[in-house]
């Protein structure tokens, strides 16, 4: 049964820019917008963290003024090659403090690799490896929406997770797409 009403959000978190996307219950984009980059690992700890503190803020107003929402889906946590783990922990922290009592429903943590297989049909491997922009091809196949930015792209797979979480769908799950809702629905 589909849910006409509602806001399903996809959130990107990273550090070198955060995507967001808000659907519609009936699939109608509402809203795509990347947040810029924390900094550099130069910056003092206290800059970057503030940085962290100042995107999780400016994500909640954006979510807050499009209420109800009905999905939240945040991309699960990775920890960066580069050593970045501190930050982006915080980040998802303090996104999750802000999101605390805002919403009916825990929000939903997809892997990356469920991001991809959402939208490409196969999460990727070292042999076979998704790229940004292969995402960001099947998005404009699937659904008609070209981004120029692979974190708002993430950020859109990441809504419409939410609402195929939702029974909100208004297209056709391929195997893969019922495969990553299964892992998902198992997980919590």
């Amino acid at each position: 049964m589909r849910d006409p009403i509602g806001v399903f959000a996809g959130i990107d978190l990273s550090l070198t820019g955060t995507g967001l996307c808000l659907l519609g219950g009936d699939g109608f984009l509402l809203l795509k917008k990347r947040f810029g980059a924390l900094g550099s690992r130069k910056l003092p700890k206290k800059e970057r963290f503030q940085r962290c503190t100042d995107v999780a803020s400016d994500i909640i107003v954006e979510i807050i003024c499009k209420e109800p929402i009905r999905s939240v889906c945040i991309e699960d946590m990775q920890t960066s090659p580069r050593g970045n783990a501190n930050e982006i922990n915080w980040l998802h922290a303090l996104v999750m403090d802000r999101l605390d009592g805002c919403l009916g429903d825990f929000p939903i943590f997809p892997s990356p690799t469920q991001v991809k297989k959402f939208a490409v049909g196969r999460g990727g491997s070292a042999r076979d490896p998704v790229g940004k922009q292969e995402v960001m091809d099947c998005v404009l196949k699937l659904w008609g929406e070209r981004f120029d930015d692979d974190n708002i792209a993430d950020a859109y797979v990441l809504a419409r997770i939410g609402m195929a979480l939702r029974g909100a769908n208004d297209w056709t799950l391929s195997e893969a797409q019922e495969a990553v809702l299964k892992q998902l629905i198992g997980a919590k």
